[in-house]
């Protein structure tokens, strides 16, 4: 009977790993393409109508819009291509190198991320 019981337990043990491995591999790169798409397309439209009004630019507090739009268009862009990098293999050992060192540790997108955050605030 004791026997039993550890059986139940390890095959929930199984199953609950199976869940976050399903979790981890399809739902978080789903929903990390969405929220980096939809970020990209709405920081993108918001850029392009700031640049094609001519009078925004004459404006501080446009300029600084304008700056923290593009870095935010930036962040979603590496977003999406830290994620999409991870299903491509490379040869070379030099290109490993690079991508590991800037994609697959996630700092082209901090680098972005924390410029958007202390972009300083105009006066």
């Amino acid at each position: 009977m004791v026997a039993e019981n550890v059986s139940d337990v390890e095959d929930g043990k199984n199953h609950l790993s199976a869940r976050h491995h399903y979790l981890l591999t399809q739902v978080l790169p789903a929903c990390t393409y969405a929220v980096g798409s939809v970020g990209s397309v709405a920081n993108g439209f918001v850029l392009l109508a700031l640049l094609c009004v001519h009078q925004s630019r004459r404006k501080n507090i446009n300029v600084f819009i304008m700056n923290q739009t593009f870095l935010d268009l930036l962040s979603c862009l590496f977003l999406v291509l830290t994620t999409v990098s991870r299903r491509f293999e490379t040869p070379s050992l030099t290109s490993k190198w690079i991508i590991c060192l800037l994609i697959d540790t996630n700092a082209v997108v901090a680098v972005a991320s924390y410029s958007s955050k202390s972009n300083p605030k105009v006066h």
